[in-house]
């Protein structure tokens, strides 16, 4: 299955899928000038007025169009300033995915995206103040690790599980490999090898 951004939304990338069969989910962002007051909205801001669940949409621009199923689905959070419990409508062009808007919603919450975990990286990637590139992209690449370690374990766990906890446990995991893997040195064959201190 094929998990992109938002900014894949166009009709060549969908058209690209469905002639591939490839099943897709495809945040639909809401593009263009709101209506007038009192004009009836049309399209994409049409289907988010309505309830949660699948709908047909033809996808149409400069004379091509794809047409797909849009899944509403709803997202609940808590404002960070006020602490109330907000909900807010999530759109996602869908093509061979079954499954209602809950499932498709946390399918796509699974996926890896370095726009979605950017906050999260910054949490767990090295400082430095370095102007080398190469630097500045192996500390990125290590910390995407205990980042996807979060996503792969984090998220099957719930809020339980925080990223603290999931890097925890990606570093016992690196040293208890590195510890299997590396050569024993304190064997009584290997004693004599060593080097004499000097008297």
């Amino acid at each position: 299955m094929v998990l992109l951004d938002e900014a894949f939304f166009s009709i060549a990338v969908m058209l690209l899928l469905q002639a591939r069969d490839r099943p897709l989910v495809i945040p639909a962002p809401i593009r263009g000038r709101k209506p007038r007051i009192g004009v009836k909205a049309v399209g994409l801001r049409a289907i988010r007025l309505r309830g949660a669940g699948r709908y047909r949409y033809t996808h149409e621009d400069r004379g091509t169009s794809v047409r797909m199923n849009v899944v509403v689905a709803h997202k609940s959070y808590r404002h960070k300033k006020t602490g109330r419990r907000c909900n807010k409508k999530r759109l996602y062009a869908t093509g061979r995915v079954r499954g209602n808007p809950v499932a498709i919603r946390d399918r796509y919450r699974k996926r890896f995206g370095v726009e979605s975990s950017y906050r999260q990286l910054g949490q767990v990637r090295p400082r430095t103040s370095t102007t080398d590139g190469v630097v500045r992209l192996l500390w990125v690449a290590v910390g995407l690790l205990p980042r996807n370690a979060w996503g792969r374990f984090g998220s099957e766990r719930g809020r339980t599980w925080t990223l603290g906890i999931a890097c925890l446990l990606i570093l016992t995991e690196i040293l208890a490999i590195g510890a299997k893997n590396a050569p024993n040195r304190l064997t009584t064959e290997r004693l004599d090898e060593w080097p004499r201190p000097p008297t």
